[in-house]
């Protein structure tokens, strides 16, 4: 919602009529916080200035909801920080004052992290509050299932606004595939997408290892669908070819024209398995751009506008799966990082903190993350919209500890007192000696183990 000229005059005048007796405001914008420099209220004027600031704070809120980075190659996310820089004590005063977070907290997030060649990117309400190491790309390995599962995403959305491919994620994958895959196999016959897009196709688990192309394409059914959880990278392989089979571009093509490219990104990059891109673990990407995937999904699926992921597709990626609930684990592999079931956390291709098993209780039940070998995640949450990206070497750390205490030390950083969003832009009316700012700115080799 954005709140215009036109309204907030009218705003005004209704406020003017309201009071009886002399309102005088007077804003100084800096850094895009309004500091009132004199105010004198007598009467019913209390009322017309309680109406006034419900609606800038009605703005403000607005402002959060709908602010969009520029691309990358135009200046990208707007920023409190300097990369790999202490803020002043004056800066860190405006980061807590614009988006509740003790920088000095959250540098405790980068200094756990750094001893192991990392990256690490934290955006609060918008606003870039930490970034620390390389700002190049990650081989991002089982992300990369996340990034398939995105793509697919789109193409359901495309397709249910009346856009060729036609499919979905309660299709057969045998009808998206080559013929030789499963026109010959009743049981393969019987598989949907949606099972490979949550570990519980029933092909029998490679176990997050590096499949060969002959078990790519011969690996046999070992359960009936949705009955057994299994942790496998080729249903993200599967996944890529669907993706190339149907829309004639490879996965790296099709989600660089229809996703990275619209929200702003960087090309993503993969490295090709049986022909394919691999989306199962072969992804290539920098923070700043994977922060934006995470973002849009925060963001309802929108971007500035462009609807990339509409429901009910966008729920499918970013809550856990029902039908998961009375599905059996296979032994073999049946955790997420080694730690938590993985049917009671899995989403189509992404991972939910439902149970608080992903990123603990410190985030809360609606965030979403990817994750992938080395300890590489990406995790979002739209309630507290804060979002942070991990990527680098492989700590000698148990994953569950690692990240728990990462998790923890991010929102440990926000303020009991988090202020809301910072106000947007804003007109200026004359009548009552108000002014407030007009503007926003500051008034590798691949891995064999892609698990």
């Amino acid at each position: 919602m954005l709140v215009s000229k036109q309204l907030t005059d009218t705003l005004l005048d209704k406020a003017r009529i309201i009071t009886k007796e002399s309102l005088e405001i007077r804003y100084e914008c800096r850094h895009t916080i309004c500091i009132s420099r004199m105010l004198k209220v007598s009467g019913n004027g209390v009322i017309a200035l309680y109406i006034f600031l419900s609606f800038v704070s009605i703005a403000r809120y607005a402002q959060a909801a709908t602010y969009y980075p520029p691309s990358e190659a135009q200046g990208g996310w707007r920023s409190l920080v300097t990369p790999n820089t202490n803020p002043s004590a004056t800066e860190k005063q405006q980061i807590l004052a614009i988006t509740g977070v003790d920088w000095d907290k959250l540098k405790l997030a980068w200094n756990y992290v750094a001893p192991h060649t990392s990256a690490l990117f934290v955006v609060r309400n918008g606003w870039v509050v930490g970034n620390w190491g390389s700002a190049g790309g990650f081989y991002l390995n089982s992300i990369s299932k996340s990034i398939t599962g995105a793509a697919l995403a789109s193409m359901f959305t495309q397709s249910a606004a009346g856009t060729d491919p036609i499919i979905g994620p309660d299709d057969f994958v045998y009808q998206h595939l080559p013929s030789s895959w499963g026109d010959a196999n009743p049981a393969r016959q019987a598989i949907q997408i949606k099972h490979l897009m949550t570990h519980s196709s029933g092909l029998l688990t490679d176990q997050g290892v590096g499949p060969s192309c002959d078990y790519f394409t011969q690996q046999p059914v070992v359960a009936p669908p949705g009955t057994l959880w299994a942790y496998s990278n080729s249903n993200a392989l599967l996944e890529s070819t669907i993706v190339h089979w149907k829309s004639g571009l490879s996965l790296k093509d099709y989600f660089n024209q229809q996703i990275a490219g619209p929200i702003g990104a960087q090309p993503v990059d993969f490295i090709e398995d049986c022909g394919e891109s691999g989306g199962q673990g072969g992804g290539y990407w920098g923070a700043q751009s994977l922060a934006r995937l995470s973002y849009l999904l925060m963001k309802e699926g929108n971007w500035n506008g462009n609807q990339i992921i509409s429901e009910p597709f966008l729920s499918q990626l970013t809550n856990w799966a029902p039908f998961l609930a009375n599905a059996a684990s296979d032994p073999l592999s049946a955790t997420y990082s080694d730690f938590a079931q993985g049917k009671d956390v899995s989403t189509y291709s992404w991972w939910s903190n439902l149970t608080g098993e992903v990123q603990g209780t410190t985030w809360p039940s609606d965030t979403l993350c990817a994750s992938g070998a080395a300890k590489e995640i990406v995790c979002a949450s739209p309630s507290l919209d804060l979002l942070y990206v991990r990527l680098g070497e492989d700590p000698p750390i148990a994953p569950q500890e690692f990240f728990m205490t990462l998790a923890a030390s991010i929102t440990n950083s926000i303020s009991a007192s988090s202020p809301p969003p910072p106000p947007p832009p804003a007109p200026t009316s004359t009548d009552l000696g108000i002014t407030l700012d007009n503007g926003d700115g500051i008034c590798s080799a691949p891995r064999a183990n892609w698990f």
